[in-house]
């Protein structure tokens, strides 16, 4: 079996940070539902900030000190793309890694997207029933003072899930678990599908 690295950026940390981050989430669901572990040896690595993901794989890629032959692969949230481009790839630098993009901006922007900017009524209604069976979540968005800053929700949304009994790692993978089915996710699975094979 080849060893392969994922190593994920997230923007979202969990104070006591026991792996269940928003990327890896959604790139565990990938490779389980397409079955892409077979003959592998796959590990996925959160990492904070973008840019630290890079210089790590970089390094890593570099020094060899993994293994000659192991695959380093970064996927990083999809709201980075144009900055990674403009402040890489135009300039030459990490054009010798592997890095692709999740089709969602980041946990936290997709949340405020779909529930506070661009209700979507189908998603705000699954989220409501499955999670917020005390206090209404169009009670929690009403009730959501500042407007505009999405990291702020997110925040408020696990206050008030903590409040109702819910802890973080269970909605996070359960939200995960709903976007990779809503979404289109056929670009990083073809992605992935291509540099997991044999």
């Amino acid at each position: 079996a080849r060893p392969i690295l994922v190593i994920t950026y997230t923007s979202i940390f969990s104070k006591n940070f026991c792996g269940f981050l928003p990327d890896t989430n959604v790139i565990e669901s990938i490779i389980d539902n397409e079955s892409l572990y077979r003959s592998k040896l796959i590990n996925i690595m959160p990492v904070g900030g973008w840019k630290n993901v890079l210089r790590m794989q970089d390094e890593l890629c570099r020094s060899n000190i993994l293994g000659v032959g192991t695959k380093i692969i970064s996927i990083l949230d999809g709201d980075v793309e144009c900055d990674f481009h403009r402040d890489f790839t135009t300039k030459g630098i990490y054009t010798n890694l592997i890095v692709n993009f999740l089709p969602i901006q980041s946990l936290e922007k997709y949340l405020y997207d779909k529930i506070i900017l661009n209700c979507d009524s189908e998603f705000c209604k699954e989220v409501g029933d499955r999670f917020f069976k005390v206090k209404s979540l169009k009670q929690i968005v009403d009730t959501f003072v500042k407007k505009g800053d999405n990291k702020a929700f997110y925040n408020y949304l696990i206050k008030n899930l903590n409040e109702q009994g819910i802890e973080e790692h269970i909605f996070v993978t359960k939200i995960c678990e709903m976007i990779y089915k809503k979404e289109n996710m056929d670009k990083i699975i073809s992605f992935l599908q291509n540099i997991l094979k044999d």
